[in-house]
């Protein structure tokens, strides 16, 4: 019987970084933490380093796929936007009027990408 709390981690983006992250936690320690991640984009993280390779057909689609969570401790919320964090009631809040309270949060956002 495991008498700790859980850990609750709100994980803001779920691209590369932010399924990593998650992966990781999962593999280390799958009780020790409720993950709650916030991806805008609606649909699965990819590889976007092996994109181009993608497009040109040097591989194949399937190649790019990041690994999905998985355990009864993870809420995966795709296209939903973290669009504030109140730090002092340590509550994320979501463009869906959700709100998730946090101990740990981290932002996995990502960049913009740099047009000429």
């Amino acid at each position: 019987m495991n008498l700790r709390v859980p850990v609750k981690v709100v994980v803001v983006g779920f691209g590369m970084v932010g399924s990593r992250l998650v992966d990781e936690l999962l593999r280390r320690e799958p009780e020790a933490f409720d993950i709650t991640v916030l991806g805008s984009e609606p649909y699965e993280p990819y590889n976007r380093v092996l994109l181009s390779d993608v497009v040109a057909g040097r591989t194949d689609v399937a190649a790019i796929t990041m690994p999905l969570p998985d355990g009864a401790r993870v809420t995966v919320r795709r296209g939903v936007t973290a669009a504030s964090i109140d730090r002092a009631s340590r509550v994320v809040h979501a463009d869906d009027g959700t709100l998730h309270p946090y101990d740990h949060v981290v932002l996995a956002t990502g960049a913009a990408a740099r047009i000429p």
